[in-house]
């Protein structure tokens, strides 16, 4: 019984001399703080005015009311495909916006969401 009161003696003293030692135990951080978390700034979703920027992007924004060889009609109104026009993989009924080239023909459609562009 001496003995193993006299052992965790000794084990307590280690423990402890080892915590007080620096450069060994948990007493020194040597500058290792721990930082505190900077919150993230406001983030406001409605800052994003998705309608412009995709009025700037396309020529034109409606639904794609038919799709033909030589043109496609786009809210009422008909545009010339190019030659070798991307269809995005868009069909008639969807909401699309179009990219034109230089000579006003449709070179790429893109499927865009709706919702985003229903009046307020």
């Amino acid at each position: 019984m001496y003995k193993r009161k006299l052992s965790c003696l000794i084990m307590m003293l280690v423990v402890v001399a080892w915590l007080f030692t620096p450069g060994m135990g948990a007493a020194e951080n040597n500058g290792a703080d721990i930082e505190k978390i900077q919150p993230p700034e406001r983030f406001d979703a409605g800052e994003i005015d998705y309608v412009e920027e995709a009025k700037e992007n396309f020529a034109i924004i409606g639904p794609l009311d038919a799709v033909y060889d030589e043109h496609v009609v786009i809210n009422d109104q008909s545009c010339p495909l190019a030659d070798f026009a991307d269809m995005g993989g868009t069909s008639v009924g969807d909401f699309v916006g179009a990219k034109a080239n230089d000579d006003g023909e449709v070179v790429e459609l893109e499927k865009l969401d709706p919702k985003t562009f229903e009046r307020r």
